[in-house]
């Protein structure tokens, strides 16, 4: 799941995510399903009715190792596959987005560089949603290329913190 499932060579820090569906997230309610990922070296770091996110505390060949389970079909399942699928398809904005995750990495630890991710993740989304409503592709691609541009400019000065005065 994610950036790495491209078909697109997009940079990524040495995590693998994988992202399990079930259609009842009831199923991990268990105390033998939480078992078996402790026994593993997983902690759960979050837990909310959409989904479950454990974390592996043992690196694995220099990889760190997230699971996300999540209702299949859900929201969240569609967007992470609107996401790659929008990505694939648009080489230039995986491009953008690579090179953005670059140079968070290379700024912040996880939790703030996931946090300053989403809004670029956020903006894909909307892109791929607007796509789906457009009939006239001519339309739809001189908007695409509007926002953009616009996605460009603001992610250049979101990774330096300025702003010029007058961007709003």
């Amino acid at each position: 799941m994610g950036s790495t499932a491209s078909k697109i060579n997009i940079s990524a820090k040495p995590n693998v995510d994988v992202m399990v569906g079930f259609d009842d997230l009831k199923i991990t309610d268990t105390i033998s399903f939480d078992q078996k990922f402790k026994k593993e070296g997983y902690k759960i770091a979050c837990t909310d009715p959409v989904k479950i996110f454990y974390k592996n505390m043992v690196n694995i060949n220099g990889y760190n190792a997230y699971v996300h389970i999540l209702k299949y079909g859900g929201r969240i399942w569609r967007d992470k596959v609107a996401f790659i699928d929008f990505l694939n398809n648009n080489p230039t904005v995986a491009k953008l987005y690579s090179n953005l995750k670059e140079k968070l990495s290379q700024k912040y630890r996880r939790s703030h560089y996931t946090q300053k991710k989403t809004a670029f993740v956020y903006c894909v989304l909307l892109l791929k949603r607007l796509e789906n409503k457009f009939y006239d592709r001519t339309e739809y691609t001189k908007l695409k290329d509007e926002i953009l541009d616009e996605l460009e400019t603001m992610f250049k000065y979101f990774e330096e913190d300025t702003q010029p005065d007058d961007y709003y």
